[in-house]
């Protein structure tokens, strides 16, 4: 179930490859994420859909080198989205990757 979710052969690459450093990784992207997710917030309240799409990218890139699959897709999505049209039109889509964004860290600490 969580092959959809989750590339667990590129998070065990990285531990093995990051030893005692994988957890401060994890850790970093947890924390990290988590502020790129209230920028994105912000930005979707103030309608600034510039400022979505580069924090929306930012976690996009992130999610993607942790191998953080359907969350990386929906990042794309929304960043899609806040380059076609009008951000009122975006506001499920930033809640599927606030979900998928929680989802994300909980299997990320099954990983510390």
């Amino acid at each position: 179930m969580t092959a959809r979710y989750l590339d667990e052969g590129l998070l065990e690459e990285l531990r093995d490859v990051l030893d005692e450093e994988f957890p401060a990784l994890l850790k970093t992207y947890i924390q990290d994420s988590a502020i790129r997710l209230q920028d994105m917030n912000d930005a979707f309240a103030r309608g600034d859909a510039d400022a979505l799409r580069k924090s929306t990218h930012s976690l996009k890139g992130a999610s993607a080198n942790l191998g953080l699959e359907l969350l990386t897709e929906l990042c794309r999505e929304l960043e899609e989205g806040a380059l076609a049209g009008p951000l009122s039109g975006q506001a499920a889509r930033l809640k599927q990757v606030a979900d998928e964004h929680e989802r994300a860290v909980q299997l990320l600490n099954a990983y510390m």
